[in-house]
């Protein structure tokens, strides 16, 4: 996934990479992921979300051997700025991301993948 900042086009790579930029941000082990969707804790929220965006266009960034030139506070104005559909696709693009061959959901939250419902046949008219 991409997201555009300033006129610049950033690719957000998670995965490992990405995960262990976070999670030397937040002074935090894998567990730390959790704060993402803690509602007990609002700052840490919000600044768990910044730091895990930010980390994932880090990670992209030295994937292409490019410099992270995006500041915390850029990416704070872009998330409070960002259309709300556009936000939740990103957060959906992490959820679905993989991590050790699982998805961050199904391995660090215990969400399994959603499958879409099979339809049933309908009954042939007679």
């Amino acid at each position: 996934m991409q997201i555009t900042i300033n006129d610049k086009l950033y690719d957000l790579a998670w995965g490992l990479g990405a995960i262990e930029i976070y999670c030397d941000a937040m002074d935090c082990d894998i567990d730390g992921l959790s704060y993402i969707g803690d509602n007990t804790d609002l700052k840490r929220k919000q600044k768990a979300i910044t730091y895990l965006i930010l980390a994932a266009i880090q990670n992209g960034l030295e994937l292409k051997n490019e410099v992270l030139d995006v500041s915390y506070r850029t990416l704070q104005l872009w998330i409070s700025e960002a259309d709300q559909k556009l936000f939740n696709e990103v957060m959906d693009d992490f959820m679905k991301s993989r991590y050790f061959g699982k998805t961050v959901s199904e391995h660090i939250f215990g969400i399994a993948p959603t499958e879409e419902p099979l339809k049933k046949k309908s009954r042939s008219a007679k």
